[in-house]
């Protein structure tokens, strides 16, 4: 007869493993005994192929609950960044495929925010036809400028990168206060496409003045 406290998902593989290493090397500690439950080559619980955290899984993590903890912790970062020394480089820790950036102005002008999975799966779009031509067209584009924020002129920077590689973003949910607003943009005429992402690709940034032949571009740009 069943209890409410019954596992509805019981590994019973897992529960042979554990029994078998203690009838073999005697009893085990708490700790040995969680390493294997969640961590097993091939029976744990982290390495298990179904779906763990996120809606359709187990449990949500913070970040994924409110964009409140995504604030907390871009109001701490630079705090913890003067208590580290103010280090040069940063190791970033990915999730369960979940990709999102909230971003707020002063003036609330040029707020930008979205909530993305990956992989998504490829869909057609009014301006790409398939995978292929939307990330030549992005690759044609690796040199971006941007007005400077004092004084006249644009600033610009270039992404070199050896291997260029993406795929696509399944978007949830995209705002972004510049484009929305009517005074600039009369409703119906800005309509978001597609979202692309590349991971793991070495690149670098390098401005403009310092690439070969690009020099008189950002001279051009600036008369």
């Amino acid at each position: 007869m069943r209890s409410e406290f019954d596992s509805s998902t019981e590994n019973a593989a897992l529960k042979e493993a554990i029994v078998a290493r203690i009838q073999e090397r005697g009893p085990i500690t708490f700790r040995d005994f969680m390493a294997l439950a969640l961590y097993h080559p091939h029976l744990g619980y982290y390495c298990s192929p179904r779906e763990k955290m996120g809606r359709s899984g187990d449990y949500l993590t913070s970040s994924e609950v409110s964009p409140i903890f995504g604030a907390l912790v871009g109001r701490q970062r630079p705090e913890m960044w003067d208590a580290l020394g103010r280090p040069p480089a940063f190791q970033v820790a990915e999730g369960n495929g979940c990709l999102g950036v909230s971003v707020l102005t002063e003036n609330r002008r040029a707020d930008v925010s979205f909530d993305s999975g990956y992989p998504g799966r490829w869909r057609g779009t009014p301006l790409f036809g398939d995978m292929d031509e939307a990330s030549q067209f992005f690759e044609r584009g690796d040199c971006g400028f941007s007005s400077r924020l004092r004084g006249g002129g644009l600033e610009g920077m270039w992404l070199r990168s050896l291997r260029w590689d993406m795929i696509p973003l399944f978007v949830r949910r995209v705002r972004t206060a510049f484009f929305e607003d009517p005074e600039r943009f009369p409703r119906g005429s800005v309509e978001f496409d597609c979202a692309l992402l590349m991971r793991g690709i070495p690149h670098d940034w390098h401005p403009l003045s310092d690439v070969p032949g690009l020099e008189s571009v950002a001279a051009g740009k600036r008369r």
